[in-house]
């Protein structure tokens, strides 16, 4: 999958820009407030629903009440469609898939997006979060029934917490718990269980794949440093998920939460039997982050035969031009479409001898002043935003 032409209409400071991309290496230049970032930000959101820098209401631009961005992709199979996000008044999200209203999932099943920005070091030294996220995104274009499963866990899990601190009030006011609710709790718990050991079977699976193509990688991003990750499931490996549930019941009502569960699940990243984060330098652990991302790439690429675009912000930050240029040839390795910001054509030199085409977009206060392609000067034409909506959808004010 690739982007063959991108639109932004009230994107921050950016009133109506078209980019037609190249199929490879593609530079987004211009000095801080240009509006480079967000070009990135643009595609993330439409494979994301979210932005990576900041929340919905900071991405439309000032003194506009919604903002709109479209794109054309080719899927390698001569196949197009037209993919798009409106963000509105109430900062409702509505997503777009060949002008028809469609569900978040259809649009990033079409668009696999990675993302390597300043803050893909909290994949090593943040929050479990960071983690869940980021091996969601694989899981989630591994396999079909992912987020199916995975809503249904998390609805299960909801109200499971629900019933907790229902249950919690009984007891603080001196009150038995119905016999009936009970018995609907533990008809949660069933499903619960049963849903959390397939999907966590799947996660298995998945990590299993994941560590091996890590390794591979990180012999060559750190080839003298050993990494071992290991997946953690969330709940003890010598008691079963139902077991643990029904000896921490008691427990589980007096906190009004579940200390254990599919919900939990970690990645665990160490070196030298250490956490990553405590022995390798800044430097050492955005590769090592670097390699986590590229190995879902390399998954998603041999197991589905799906390309992935890769949104790159600020890769100089924490790494030196030898380790850079390291980076950019595993990068071109794969058939990824490639978006990189740089405040100038600098950023070039860690592909010099690597790829002979490139397209450059320079941006002056959200304006494209230039498109080159392999240092030459080509015309941008305006679109016209009316053939991406459907009769009855109107432009953004």
């Amino acid at each position: 999958m690739f982007i063959k032409q991108l639109n932004l209409v009230n994107f921050r400071n950016i009133d109506n820009l078209t980019l037609k991309p190249g199929r490879k290496l593609n530079f987004v230049t211009g000095h801080n407030g240009a509006g480079k970032t967000s070009i990135l930000e643009a595609i993330f959101l439409v494979s994301h629903q979210r932005s990576f820098k900041s929340k919905k209401g900071a991405l439309v631009q000032e003194g506009k009440d919604n903002l709109a961005v479209y794109m054309q992709v080719d899927n390698d199979r001569n196949i197009d469609h037209n993919l798009g996000v409106k963000i509105d008044s109430k900062l409702a999200l509505t997503n777009y898939l060949d002008g028809a209203k469609v569900e978040a999932k259809e649009t990033s099943k079409l668009l696999a997006v990675q993302l390597i920005a300043p803050d893909i070091i909290q994949l090593i030294d943040g929050t479990p979060e960071f983690r869940r996220r980021y091996l969601n995104w694989g899981m989630f274009y591994h396999y079909v029934d992912f987020i199916d499963l995975w809503r249904k866990t998390e609805n299960l899990h909801k109200n499971r917490n629900s019933y907790l601190k229902q249950f919690k009030d009984y007891l603080d006011s001196g009150k038995r718990i119905p016999e009936s609710e009970l018995q609907a709790y533990q008809g949660y718990i069933t499903n619960l269980v049963t849903y959390s050991e397939e999907l966590n079977l799947k996660y298995e699976k998945y990590f299993a794949l994941l560590a091996e193509k890590v390794q591979d990688l990180l012999k060559i991003f750190l080839p003298e440093i050993p990494i071992t990750l290991e997946y953690e499931r969330g709940w003890k490996n010598d008691s079963s998920l139902a077991q643990i549930l029904e000896s921490r019941f008691e427990q589980d009502v007096y906190s009004g939460w579940a200390r254990y569960g599919i919900h939990r699940f970690d990645l665990s990243i160490k070196c030298f039997n250490l956490p990553a984060s405590e022995i390798l330098s800044r430097g050492q652990q955005k590769l090592l982050a670097i390699a986590l991302k590229m190995a879902q790439v390399d998954i998603l690429y041999e197991h589905a035969q799906e390309d992935c675009i890769f949104v790159i912000d600020d890769i100089a930050a924490e790494l030196d031009q030898n380790k850079q240029k390291l980076f950019a040839t595993k990068l071109l390795s794969n058939p990824s479409q490639i978006f990189m910001s740089y405040i100038d054509n600098s950023g070039l030199n860690i592909f010099n001898g690597l790829i002979d085409t490139w397209d450059e977009f320079s941006l002056e206060k959200g304006k494209l002043t230039h498109h080159l392609v392999n240092g030459e000067e080509v015309i941008s034409q305006e679109f016209n935003l009316d053939q991406y909506f459907t009769d009855n959808e109107k432009e953004p004010a």
